[in-house]
């Protein structure tokens, strides 16, 4: 198979404001990339159910 020497992640990632609120509209494009390029260079790492901040990266906030 042709996949079988790539090492696959799968994220769904949520961006949320520091208190833990949903960013809604205000979605940050840069942000996002910036999250993903850690995940991918190594530098950050997170479940595959992901909440980040932007400037912080992966923050882990209670349910409610």
């Amino acid at each position: 198979m042709l996949l079988a020497n790539f090492r696959a992640r799968f994220y769904y990632v949520d961006e949320r404001k520091a208190d833990g609120k949903p960013v809604y509209s205000a979605v940050d494009g840069p942000a996002h990339a910036e999250f993903f390029g850690s995940l991918i260079d190594g530098t950050g790492s997170a479940p595959a159910l992901a909440t980040f901040v932007k400037g912080k990266g992966y923050v882990s906030f209670q349910k409610q």
